[in-house]
């Protein structure tokens, strides 16, 4: 039988402060493009599943601060060049996406070990061939829904309480349709976006303290509500999270970043379980057990679990109601 977990002590008032409000005019800058880049275009291509296709960025042999994006489609391997660009930050972990022909892009403008001024901007450059400024602020992270009906962008401020994240939804055309004005938390912990559902319904982020998340957001557009899921009674290592579902697969596997870790708690014989914990419902079950070795759990589909046989080598799959 499923136990149940509750999971909802203090985090809210302790380790998030959310005021959802809409942004003053000032908190926004001008989402019209500059005169100078405003010519810049990609070329229309034919709507693509975005998750078919990967960006990738290569600096341009014939000119300095010049550089060409390209998308890969993963399954036939067709390369695909897209635009050249000036400032594309592309140092940025998640620096780029690709929506139903669309581009996304963070520009960075100035460089922050010597500029005060320093600002990251989102761009969008549209299947028409023209670009446009979204957003822009410093630190900028960034997930777009695949419907292309929002951006959530995190960004960085500095407040009397010290650094800060705020949260804005924008539209296609840079428009503001909601912020979260202030979303503070522990110094040691890490605002993460994560993703949005397929259909675009509802957007997922973390708060991290380090690898591990302590804490899921989930943001529902349109009614703009606020859900915190505290993760910080769970023994969670490795984990995957089922946005569609919100369910969370994971074990008590430690994170560990060497092989001589993994080989001396492979000898240690020391029992690893496998868990599923519906964050709707605070039921979680458990799935399998294992001594010594990760389980590397990946959702397939909305029920279908995959990972390590607890056993032997190879994966085996759990399907779930």
């Amino acid at each position: 039988m499923p136990t149940r977990i509750v999971l909802y002590p203090a985090l809210v008032t302790a380790l998030v402060v959310a005021a959802c409000a809409a942004f003053e005019p000032g908190d926004l800058a001008p989402t019209a493009p500059p005169a100078e880049l405003a010519t810049e275009s990609v070329p229309t291509e034919p709507a693509v599943e975005s998750a078919e296709l990967e960006v990738y960025l290569v600096d341009n042999p014939a000119q300095e601060g010049l550089t060409d994006v390209f998308s890969r489609n993963l399954k036939s391997g067709e390369v695909t060049y897209l635009a050249s660009l000036e400032n594309v930050y592309g140092g940025h972990y998640h620096g780029q996406e690709l929506h139903r022909g669309s581009l996304y892009v963070i520009r960075r403008l100035g460089e922050p070990s010597t500029d005060e001024d320093w600002t990251d901007e989102l761009w969008r450059y549209g299947p028409d061939g023209q670009g446009a400024l979204l957003f822009s602020g410093q630190a900028i992270d960034f997930r777009t829904a695949p419907d292309e009906s929002y951006s959530a962008i995190a960004y960085s401020v500095d407040t009397e309480a010290g650094s800060a994240f705020r949260l804005a939804f924008v539209g296609p055309d840079g428009g503001l349709a909601h912020g979260i004005n202030e979303v503070l938390f522990n110094p040691g912990y890490a605002f993460q976006p994560l993703e949005w559902t397929g259909d675009g319904g509802q957007f997922w982020a973390a708060l991290q303290a380090g690898p591990r998340p302590m804490a899921f957001l989930r943001i529902t557009p349109g009614s703009w509500k606020l859900e915190v899921f505290d993760l910080t009674a769970l023994s969670l290592g490795e984990y995957d999270l089922n946005t569609q579902t919100a369910r969370l697969a994971f074990s008590d596997y430690p994170t560990m970043f060497d092989a001589d870790s993994a080989a001396q708690f492979a000898q240690s014989q020391t029992t690893v379980t496998l868990w599923v914990l519906d964050l709707n419902s605070n039921q979680m079950q458990t799935i399998a057990t294992t001594t010594g070795r990760p389980f590397g759990p990946t959702w397939l589909s909305a029920t279908t679990l995959e990972y390590n046989h607890p056993e032997e080598e190879g994966r085996i799959f759990t399907i779930l109601e």
